[in-house]
């Protein structure tokens, strides 16, 4: 029977590099900015949320900063990558907000962009208790032998996976939660070919690849 399994704190980061550098993406003239904010205002962005990040002055370190949701999601977009990550994913409505926000920021951006995007890097990290088993005991059953070097006081895994379909590869990790008292700590990782996948079909292939590594650990969560 699957063991219920309710996420009291979650975040996920995505890293979309491009084909090969674009040196002209930051130029006058180049409408990125523009772009940014007409795809962005209707998720809330204002000017203040829109920021040109220079420091030393390197290419490597120039790069435009968007700020969503009072700074829970931010987007930036870097000479040769495009860089998500959100911070609090409190609630599926909150989800679907930020995923419709970073398509169309990605939707933006890639008609900027020539060839286009290389990969989508997917990684999430979920924190939460699990009801009715304690999570050392739930970790032992992935655990077929213990080195005997002192006491065991609990096990992490750690599973590796090759191509399938549109995925290049992905992860998935089991520890203790050290963000929720008594919790485990699943995290996921995905990285799916960006000439087979398009912005707009990302968060489907997203929701899936969780909802199955959620599965195939025998975990039921909230519908």
């Amino acid at each position: 029977m699957p063991i219920k399994f309710s996420a009291s704190r979650a975040d996920f980061r995505l890293d979309v590099p491009f084909e090969r550098p674009q040196f002209a993406l930051f130029q006058d003239g180049s409408g990125l900015i523009s772009h940014l904010f007409t795809a962005l205002e209707p998720h809330g962005l204002r000017l203040s949320d829109l920021k040109v990040e220079r420091g030393t002055g390197g290419l490597a370190e120039i790069h435009v900063l968007c700020n969503l949701f009072e700074y829970a999601l931010t987007i930036r977009v870097w000479i040769d990558r495009v860089e998500v990550i959100c911070l609090y994913v409190e609630s599926e409505e909150k989800e679907k907000k930020y995923s419709a926000a970073i398509v169309d920021a990605l939707v933006a951006i890639q008609r900027k962009i020539e060839p286009g995007f290389r990969t989508y890097a997917f990684s999430m990290n979920l924190h939460g208790p699990l009801e009715g088993e304690s999570v050392k005991d739930y970790l032992a059953k992935f655990v077929a032998k213990t080195p005997n070097i002192g006491t065991p006081t609990g096990a992490a895994v750690g599973y590796y996976y090759g191509p399938t379909d549109e995925r290049l590869f992905s992860s998935l990790t089991l520890d203790v939660s050290v963000a929720v008292t008594g919790g485990i700590y699943i995290r996921p990782q995905a990285t799916w070919d960006a000439s087979r996948v398009t912005p707009q079909d990302l968060p489907v292939r997203v929701r899936g690849f969780v909802r199955a590594a959620l599965e195939s650990l025998d975990l039921e969560t909230p519908s």
